[in-house]
């Protein structure tokens, strides 16, 4: 099934065209990689996927959707209960702790406190986080922020979880764990998964790879 298609993708910001044309179709269980150097549109395509910024021209369905036009509201609602987005930067609440982090997303879909914080206890557990549940985000490293950041995208088991650079500023060692987790939630939710990053070896996992640059895609 497809997950997402988006076809003949254009974004401008005044005179600076940075998509042009770009296509891309993405299925249930698919790892993407996107390789691009720093300002060649990167976190622009993820904000476009994310339904959080519209493309000048061009259409994007999600799951056979038209999601073309959807008001704010609308738009909004349908990445809460399909999309995962693992921002550049970390982005944990600061007066939340990391099990209200964690579980933030399954609290805004009304769902129960007692399954939410079970479920996110499971998901720290399992990645050997559960001692820093109740922990402020300003008392973890950075490599411990990003894990957090990935469990709480994948919480709802999203049909598309979009990270834009997640393993950045990470060291080697920490950006192995932060794709060894995507591998086990990726198989656990079926979820597409499309990761960028400005440097080929930080793509590893992923089963399709493509080049950002000039404003389109290429495969490698």
């Amino acid at each position: 099934m497809e997950v997402i298609e988006a076809r003949d993708i254009w974004k401008s910001y005044g005179s600076n065209c940075v998509l042009r044309g770009l296509n891309l179709s993405v299925r249930e269980g698919d790892v993407v990689g996107i390789v691009g150097r720093s300002g060649t549109g990167k976190t622009t395509l993820i904000k476009i996927l994310g339904l959080l910024e519209a493309p000048d021209s061009g259409s994007i369905k999600i799951l056979g959707r038209d999601v073309n036009g959807l008001s704010e509201h609308e738009a909004s609602r349908l990445r809460l209960n399909l999309i995962g987005i693992i921002p550049q930067s970390f982005n944990l609440i600061p007066h939340l702790t990391v099990i209200e982090n964690v579980e933030l997303p399954l609290y805004l879909r009304g769902v129960g406190k007692t399954y939410r914080r079970a479920r996110a206890l499971e998901l720290l557990r399992r990645f050997d986080l559960q001692h820093l549940a109740s922990r402020y985000p300003h008392e973890l490293s950075g490599g411990e922020q990003q894990r957090v950041l990935a469990i709480r995208a994948f919480i709802n088991k999203p049909k598309l979880v979009l990270a834009d650079e997640p393993t950045a500023y990470l060291d080697v060692d920490n950006a192995i764990v932060i794709y060894k987790m995507f591998e086990e939630l990726v198989s656990e939710s079926n979820s597409a998964v499309i990761i960028t990053a400005t440097n080929y070896d930080e793509i590893l996992i992923s089963c399709r790879k493509y080049l950002l640059g000039s404003g389109s895609l290429k495969e490698f």
